[in-house]
């Protein structure tokens, strides 16, 4: 025995059949299944975009920082020398005090030894 499967006559005022609505609705549904998909897909490539693009970024700061790295070792070189110019100079400075000293007590020592001459030429002309 074999059964068919009766339809609605065409006439029937409904437009369509249970069955054509379960299909249309599948049909809704496969639509937006594939439009959120394509959505999906199109942020997903967006993003891929953004992230290429702050990679890119990345690795431009990155280089930036290795030559800031680079100035930073140069300038510590350079205060490390001026430092040791400095000292230098402060030595030196310190030797020069030293000497001025020893020279203004050797000037004191002759002015007095030109004064007590000077005296002793004065004391011999009263003779």
């Amino acid at each position: 025995l074999f059964l068919m499967i009766r339809r609605p006559p065409r006439s029937t005022p409904k437009p369509s059949s249970a069955a054509s609505d379960v299909y249309k609705r599948q049909d809704y549904k496969v639509k937006q299944e594939d439009e959120i998909t394509q959505a999906v897909d199109k942020e997903n490539s967006n993003t891929k975009k953004e992230v290429e693009k702050l990679d890119k970024q990345l690795e431009k700061c990155k280089t930036e920082l290795e030559v800031v790295k680079g100035d930073v070792e140069k300038l510590n070189s350079d205060i490390k020398q001026k430092k040791e110019t400095l000292a230098s100079a402060e030595q030196s400075e310190s030797k020069v005090k030293t000497h001025y000293k020893s020279l203004k007590e050797i000037r004191t020592k002759l002015s007095k030894s030109d004064k007590d001459a000077t005296e002793l030429d004065l004391s011999l002309i009263h003779i």
